[in-house]
Order: structure tokens, then C-alpha cells, then sequence
């Protein structure tokens, strides 16, 4: 069961929408791999993980914008029946079925996004991390009802800082683009739909998390 302080703080900012979509523009220090040791199970061990740092450039990635299709129409109505069951009761069995459902086809339809986006490296790695992302909001417990529309900076925090850390197992260095797939992840759902307004205030908040999400994970897999 997770459990977190009452949420007070919604991530997405209040905006007047945009008649056009674009992505957000920003960029996101991650640690990457260049350097490392060939065992990945000491990755970081003995390693001054400052000096593997570089900028994660959102114009890397495609601003054209890709339609909809069939499939991604599909996910967004699930993500959005998930929403409604979430708001009102409803069946157990009915809800778990729904979830699965969804999570199946998003990581399918979210792993095509990223290909017509020109991102080809560490793409499965994305595509894991938005299901497990999906998972903490509407397979978990949480103190009030969450989905991706409302999620509040204290569950994002929880999310990064402990769902991820303690309840999954991914070699050190894929944690480290825990960040960026949030990002790509709700750029994803803007450009299909689900989203009404640019996911700016995730990604603010991802620039202000990040240092702090990295000292984590320096603490956690290197010795000195």
C-alpha cells in the first residue's frame, strides 16, 4: 500500500490553451553511460558520477506532431474510463482488466511514439518506466484517488524517490533516465489527447528534481 502526505500541489500548470501543440522546450541533465565499467552490476562503483553528465536536450527529440491513430484513440479512452472508475466505484475484477488492458497498449503505442520521434537509444527502457509509472498511479493505494491528470508534486516525489527505487529492478544506470521518461512520457500523452494543456509544469519540475534524484542514486550505487 502506498501512503504519502495529502496532496496540495497539482503538477500541471493552469494556462490558457494553445490552439496549436509543441512540445515543451527545456533541458535535463542525466548521467550517462559513456565511461562506465563493462560489469553493469558494479555500474557506478568507485565512479565520480559527476564527470558523466551531460544534457538531455528536448530538440533532440521530432516537435513535429503526430496524430492519433487508431490505436493511440484506444489508449487515451482506457486512461480516461480508468479515470472515471477511479472517481466513482466500481467493479474490482472490471477495473484490474481495464488496467492491464491499458498498460499492454500504451507501452505498445508509447514505444511507437518514441520511434517516430527519432528516439531510438534507451527506448525500451522509456517504454518499461511508463508502465511502472502507470502502475503507481492506478495500481497502487494512495491516500486520495490520483490519476495522471491531478497527480500532485508529492506523489511525483514518492514516485521517484521510492516506488521506483524500491519496487523495481533495473540495472543502475536505467535509473538515471527515470527523469526524461517522465517527460517523453507526458509530451506522449499531450500530442494524443489525453493531456489538455503542454506538460510544462512536469517538465519544470523534473529539472528541479533531477539534482536531488541523482545525489540519490550516487548514495545508493557508488562506494565513495
Amino acid at each position: 500500500m502506498v501512503t504519502d502526505k495529502k496532496p496540495t500541489k497539482p503538477v500541471s500548470k493552469t494556462t490558457k490553451k494553445s490552439t496549436s501543440k509543441k512540445p515543451p522546450k527545456g533541458t535535463l541533465k542525466l548521467v550517462m553511460s559513456s565511461n562506465q565499467p563493462l560489469d553493469e552490476t558494479i555500474m557506478f562503483t568507485g565512479i565520480p558520477l559527476n564527470n558523466l553528465t551531460k544534457e538531455f536536450k528536448y530538440e533532440t527529440v521530432s516537435p513535429e506532431i503526430i496524430p492519433p491513430n487508431a490505436d493511440d484513440l484506444k489508449v487515451i479512452r482506457c486512461l480516461k474510463r480508468l479515470d472515471q472508475y477511479i472517481s466513482k466505484s466500481a467493479d474490482y475484477n472490471k477495473y484490474w482488466t481495464l488496467l492491464t488492458e491499458t498498460q499492454n497498449s500504451c507501452m505498445k503505442t508509447f514505444d511507437m511514439w518514441l520511434t517516430n520521434k527519432g528516439v531510438q537509444e534507451d527506448k525500451d527502457t522509456y517504454t518499461s518506466l511508463s508502465n511502472v509509472y502507470l502502475t503507481f498511479i492506478y495500481g497502487c493505494d494512495h491516500e486520495e484517488p490520483i490519476t495522471i491528470k491531478n497527480v500532485c508534486e508529492e506523489y511525483i516525489v514518492e514516485f521517484m524517490m521510492d516506488f521506483v527505487l524500491t519496487r523495481t529492478t533495473m540495472k543502475p544506470l536505467e535509473y538515471t533516465l527515470v527523469p526524461a521518461a517522465m517527460m517523453l512520457f507526458h509530451i506522449y500523452l499531450y500530442e494524443k489527447g489525453y493531456l489538455d494543456e503542454p506538460p510544462d509544469g512536469i517538465v519544470d519540475f523534473m529539472d528541479e528534481l533531477e539534482p536531488e534524484f541523482i545525489e540519490i542514486l550516487k548514495k545508493r550505487f557508488s562506494c565513495g
